[in-house]
């Protein structure tokens, strides 16, 4: 996240995507996602090519931590969790 933005242009945006782990939608869809993804989209699983683990208030307390967030929230039925962030700091 620091990275992201040390890079960052100061009016510019971040744009995050990603599962919310304590979905319960996401819990039961995840064995079946797990099966497709790796024949459909890659050979890797899902569950290791993430490094961490999100829920909402997780989530909610990083971006904050790093940005002044214009919009967080849940999309496709909760299972995922979303952020447009903008830098804190001139």
């Amino acid at each position: 996240m620091n990275e992201i933005k040390r890079v960052m242009k100061s009016d510019g945006l971040a744009v995050f995507f990603l599962p919310d782990d304590e979905s319960k939608l996401w819990r039961l869809i995840k064995p079946i996602w797990n099966v497709y993804y790796g024949l459909a989209v890659s050979k890797k699983s899902t569950p290791e090519t993430h490094v961490h683990s999100f829920n909402y208030e997780k989530f909610e307390f990083l971006v904050k931590e790093f940005f002044e967030y214009a919009a967080l929230g849940r999309m496709n039925l909760g299972m995922e969790l979303y952020a447009i962030c903008k830098s804190n700091s001139p």
